[in-house]
C-alpha cells in the first residue's frame, strides 16, 4: 500500500514581490531568502513524487538524504547572510525554519519510512505510522508559518507589498489526491481496526467481548458506508472508494449474519455437526473473500496516487 506524506500542503504558498520603486535592497534581500526556500519546496517535491511512485526504499530513502545535504547546505548560506540594516529576523526566522526541517528530515522523516515499510503488517504498526506522520507535519507546519510570518513583517516594515504566487499545480494536485486518500483510508482504518479487536475476541473464545465488538463494528460500518457512499469520486476514480465500500460491507454483512451465529454456537456447551460446519463455513467465507477484497482495495489505491501524483521528471543530458 501507498502512503503520501501530508507536509506538502505546509509549502504550497509562495509570496511575489512588487514595489512602486525600482528593485531595492529589501526586495532582493526577501526573493533572495524565499528563493532558497522555493529550492527546498522543488527538492521535496521530488522527495514526495518518488515515495509515492517508487517501491525502492533506498531509492526513496536516497532522495531524503539529497533533501538534508541541500537543507544543510541552506542552513550554511542563510546563517551567512547579513541582517537588513540591523533587521535580522526574516533571516533568523528562516534559519530556525530550516533547522527544524532539518531536524524533522533526519530524524522523525526517517522513522516514518522504517514504520512504512513495516506498516502493512498490523493495524498497530499502521497507527503508529500515522501518528508519527501526523506528528512531523504539524512540527512542519509550525515552522513554515513562523517563516511566512516573518516574511510577513519585514515586507511591511521596509514597504514591500506581498503578492500571494501561483500555487505549484502538482503540489496543489498532490495536496488534492491526499485529502481524498486520507478520508477514505481513516473510515477504512476505523472499521478494519474494530474488525481486528472482533477477531481477536473470536480466537481467545472471550465471548462476551466478542459479541460487544461484534455489535459496535455493525454501528461502525453502518456510520462510515453512510459516509462513504456519499462522497464523489476523484477525477473520475471511483476504484478506491468503491473498494474501500466492498470491505466495509463484507464486514458489516459478517457482524451482522455470521459472527452473530458464531457468538450463538460458542455459548453452546454440546454442538451438533451441523453447528460445527455452519462456524468453519463462516470462517472458510471470510478467508476466501477479505485476501482479495483487500488486494482490491490496495490496487485501487496504488492506481489512484499514481494515476494523480505526478512521476518525478526524466533528466537527459547531451552526449
Amino acid at each position: 500500500m501507498k502512503f503520501v506524506p501530508f507536509f506538502l500542503l505546509l509549502f504550497s504558498i509562495g509570496w511575489q514581490t512588487t514595489t512602486a520603486q525600482e528593485f531595492t535592497d529589501p526586495v532582493k534581500y526577501f526573493d533572495y531568502l524565499n528563493n532558497e526556500h522555493a529550492a527546498i519546496v522543488s527538492k521535496n517535491l521530488e522527495y514526495v513524487q518518488y515515495s509515492v511512485h517508487s517501491d525502492d526504499y533506498a531509492e526513496v530513502e536516497g532522495k531524503r538524504i539529497d533533501l538534508i545535504k541541500q537543507l544543510a547546505q541552506a542552513i550554511v548560506k542563510v546563517a551567512a547572510l547579513p541582517s537588513f540594516e540591523e533587521d535580522g529576523n526574516m533571516r533568523n526566522e528562516m534559519s530556525e525554519v530550516l533547522k527544524l526541517y532539518l531536524e524533522s528530515y533526519e530524524i522523525e522523516f526517517s522513522e516514518i519510512n522504517d514504520l512504512k515499510r513495516e506498516s502493512k503488517e498490523s493495524f498497530e504498526t499502521m497507527e503508529r505510522y500515522l501518528a508519527a506522520q501526523d506528528a512531523a507535519e504539524k512540527k512542519i507546519a509550525d515552522a513554515a508559518e513562523r517563516f511566512q510570518e516573518a516574511q510577513r513583517v519585514f515586507a511591511k516594515k521596509h514597504h514591500i507589498t506581498l503578492l500571494e504566487g501561483e500555487k505549484n499545480s502538482e503540489i496543489e494536485q498532490i495536496n488534492q489526491v491526499n485529502a481524498y486518500y486520507r478520508a477514505i483510508f481513516l473510515k477504512y482504518f476505523k472499521v478494519s481496526k474494530q474488525h481486528s479487536e472482533l477477531s481477536d475476541a473470536m480466537q481467545a473464545k472471550e465471548i462476551d467481548r466478542m459479541e460487544k465488538a461484534r455489535i459496535k463494528l455493525i454501528q461502525d460500518a453502518q456510520a462510515e458506508l453512510k459516509i462513504l457512499k456519499l462522497m464523489p469520486d476523484f477525477n473520475g476514480d471511483s476504484g478506491y472508494r468503491v473498494g474501500a465500500i466492498a470491505i466495509l460491507d463484507f464486514y458489516k454483512g459478517l457482524a451482522e449474519d455470521g459472527y452473530k451465529k458464531v457468538v450463538e454456537i460458542l455459548r453452546k456447551e454440546q454442538l451438533t455437526q451441523e453447528d460445527v460446519d455452519t462456524y468453519n463455513g463462516v470462517i472458510e467465507h471470510y478467508n476466501e473473500s477479505v485476501t482479495r477484497l483487500i488486494n482490491e482495495y490496495n490496487q485501487a489505491l496504488d492506481q489512484l496516487l499514481k494515476n494523480n501524483v505526478p512521476k518525478p521528471s526524466i533528466r537527459t543530458k547531451r552526449i
